[in-house]
């Protein structure tokens, strides 16, 4: 039976994004060979479809004692298994599915130009490996480089990462420009100009900022929630306002030239985040006429607990302050704005319309009660 595998493989600093079959009598021998090669599994399934429709062609790779079979989807049987000898796999046959299978001779013509090309390749790495430990030494004492290459390593793994949590999610246009982006950041170890070093991490971590957000919008609703009953903020919020702030931090840090955006969130930190939270819970209440007018009533009854701590506090440093107030007059202010707070109080705490009209209904009501019991006061106390 054939497993269709998703997958990532990390080799010489690069990702390599897997769509392939793979055949096998069960799943625990897919899992042990893709183990043994280092492949990072995103899905895997068994597929019941015909493998024609899958790909064009399959190969066939050593591993241990056994021979696995895989189907591919690519143009040519060339490009194929070059790209299984980037994979690190020892290539031992292969051929069309259907159509015109090409003779032995014509294979291993294949198999062994790709051979060469992958020992090539490594070399070539090899090489620009040694290029950059060398760059490294030179520039050890280069506290600025040191910094950048720290930030490129950090962007890798910030990749590999989100290349891995979003697996299929990803569209295959964002997924190359990650990767590419990935093997940018590679050569930018080899790099000595830092405003250019500078510019490419910039660019990088844009596109990363890009994605997550992208991925975010994808999120299924019960993994979405907010973090108090009484707020519109949620995880999702927080994460994208966490990683704005990251990414202005880290270019803050290279000191590179940011946008007005990110100049804000570098100099502000935390209350810039802060910011963005009130405005978004501020911009839903204003759209949620029942949740405004409930806001401005806990405003007023605030307001009027306030005034009274106030006039409490000013009575009793009277003496010592001198302020000569009229004891009289103060506690007939007193009485009007405590009878006016437990009112709202009491509808605050007991009372929760869950219309506009029904809360301008209780507006009137509350003024009409309001007005009858100073009323009655006035008579009782004559004041």
């Amino acid at each position: 039976m054939f497993f269709r595998l998703t997958g990532i493989k990390d080799i010489s600093d690069k990702n390599y994004t897997l769509e392939l079959l793979i055949e096998a009598d069960d799943a625990a021998t897919v899992k042990k060979f893709l183990g043994d090669q280092k492949v990072i599994i995103i899905g895997l399934e068994i597929y019941h479809g015909d493998v024609a429709d899958f790909g064009k062609s399959y190969i066939v790779v050593k591993y241990g004692d056994t021979l696995v079979k895989i189907i591919g989807n690519f143009e040519d049987l060339e490009q194929f298994v070059e790209y299984v000898f980037q994979l690190e796999l020892e290539v031992i046959d292969a051929n069309y599915i259907l159509g015109n299978q090409l003779s032995e001779t014509q294979v291993q013509e294949i198999i062994n130009s790709a051979r060469e090309k992958q020992i090539a390749s490594k070399k070539a790495h090899q090489e620009r490996l040694k290029a950059a430990q060398a760059a490294e030494k030179i520039n050890f004492n280069d506290k600025k480089l040191q910094k950048a290459y720290q930030a490129i390593d950090d962007i890798v793994n910030q990749i590999d990462q989100l290349m891995e949590i979003g697996g299929s999610k990803i569209q295959p246009n964002t997924r190359k420009k990650l990767d590419d982006t990935r093997g940018e950041m590679g050569k930018l170890r080899l790099a000595t100009n830092y405003d250019k070093i500078i510019e490419e991490l910039h660019s990088a971590m844009n596109l990363i900022v890009e994605t997550q957000d992208f991925l975010l919008d994808l999120l299924e609703n019960d993994k979405i929630f907010a973090i108090n009953p009484e707020t519109k903020i949620t995880n999702v919020d927080i994460i994208r306002e966490q990683t704005r702030l990251a990414k202005a931090n880290l270019l803050q840090v290279l000191g590179a030239q940011m946008s007005r955006e990110e100049t804000m969130y570098a100099s502000l930190g935390h209350l810039k985040i802060f910011t963005q939270y009130l405005t978004r819970d501020f911009n839903f209440v204003l759209s949620n006429k029942p949740l405004f007018l409930k806001q401005v009533f806990k405003g007023i009854e605030i307001v009027s607990l306030f005034v009274l701590v106030e006039l409490i506090i000013l009575t009793v440093l009277n003496p010592v302050l001198k302020l000569s107030l009229s004891l009289e007059r103060v506690g007939v202010v007193f009485i009007y704005i405590a009878v006016f707070a437990l009112l709202f109080s009491f509808f605050n705490h007991k009372i929760r319309p869950q219309t506009s009209r029904a809360y301008l209904g209780w507006l009137v009501i509350i003024l009409l009660v309001y007005t009858a019991i100073m009323y009655f006061l006035k008579i009782l106390l004559i004041f």
